[in-house]
């Protein structure tokens, strides 16, 4: 019998997991073991670029000794540790994933962390039991601010674009599924502080604590 909610889609980090802090200073820690100099014009240069774009930068504009391989894999490593041994939940996470069972609202991860980090990162927290999948910018084939990530969201999740509400901290996301016809339940997080405004004119509710979201939006 086909499911009467609207599909949840959840963001992870900044979201579930208490570690965007974590990915904004690993790549600082990261110049500082390879003895980069952290300048106001590194920073300005790098501020739009992802990880794998901000290592091709490093290494053809600042000497980087290491190849693009092994330094991927060393911010693989770090953001690995973390996961496994420093990462909190954010508030209110596991008791709304729970009311969400209670009622079998479809559940799914929609995430720009590859998969080798995102499944044990969900795994350790005991969270990964929740969703149906787990969508990555690896097995979507399309990154999170292309609109064909969250299509193909909603095709595996068997609804229209108008029947998914995303759980998202990030203005970028929030803003695009918006204009897709989805539902957004903004979560508020350190790193996007500066455009709470923002996320608050395209949110139909805006929390601090996960476990305040009403779950008549999934009617």
């Amino acid at each position: 019998m086909e499911n009467k909610y609207n599909l949840a889609l959840f963001d992870m980090d900044g979201t579930l997991i208490d570690s965007m802090d974590r990915w904004i200073s690993i790549i600082g820690e990261f110049m500082d073991r390879n003895k980069i100099i952290i300048t106001d014009e590194l920073i300005s240069n790098i501020n739009t670029l992802n990880l794998e774009e901000t290592i091709h930068f490093l290494i053809k504009n600042y000497g980087l000794k290491r190849s693009y391989q092994e330094s991927i894999d060393d911010l693989d490593k770090m953001m690995m540790d973390y996961y496994m041994h420093h990462a909190k939940l954010k508030p209110g996470a596991v008791e709304l994933l729970h009311r969400m069972k209670e009622k079998s609202i479809p559940m799914a991860i929609a995430t720009a962390t590859k998969d080798l980090l995102a499944i044990p990162a969900l795994e350790k927290q005991g969270l990964k039991e929740f969703f149906t999948f787990i969508q990555t910018t690896e097995n979507a084939g399309f990154p999170k601010a292309r609109p064909g990530y969250w299509k193909i969201a909603a095709e595996r999740g068997k609804k229209d674009t108008n029947e998914v509400v995303v759980i998202e901290d990030s203005l970028y996301a929030a803003s695009l599924v918006h204009t897709l016809g989805m539902k957004v339940i903004g979560v508020e997080d350190k790193s996007g502080e500066q455009h709470k405004e923002e996320m608050l004119k395209i949110s139909k509710q805006f929390v601090t604590n996960l476990n305040d979201v009403d779950l008549r939006w999934f009617e």
